[in-house]
């Protein structure tokens, strides 16, 4: 997911993939450049369920070096470019699906 509001460009890519590992990406400009560069080491996330019954999603950014920042969050789909695409709100950033 590309971190950016619907108008900004994207800076950072959130890497979330299904068997729980995550990392980030830093976007690049260069005119050669065909994909993101990874920025931070690959790490974890998971979603912990409060006993409020609140989910938290986690995300470990430096795996064995600190704690997880755990934080409520929000996935909706919110329209861009004319489609429809994911949308994940976590901590204050905005993160959108990559096209």
């Amino acid at each position: 997911m590309g971190g950016a509001s619907a108008t900004a460009p994207r800076r950072a890519w959130l890497v979330l993939r299904a068997d729980g590992a995550q990392w980030t990406e830093h976007a690049t400009d260069s005119a050669g450049a065909t994909a993101p560069q990874r920025d931070s080491p690959r790490a974890w996330w998971w979603v912990h369920r409060e006993a409020n019954g609140e989910d938290r999603l986690c995300l470990h950014w430096r795996a064995g070096r600190h704690r997880a920042d755990c934080a409520p969050f929000q996935l909706d789909t919110i329209q861009q470019s004319g489609r429809a695409v994911p949308r994940l709100r976590w901590s204050g950033a905005e993160w959108v699906a990559a096209p």
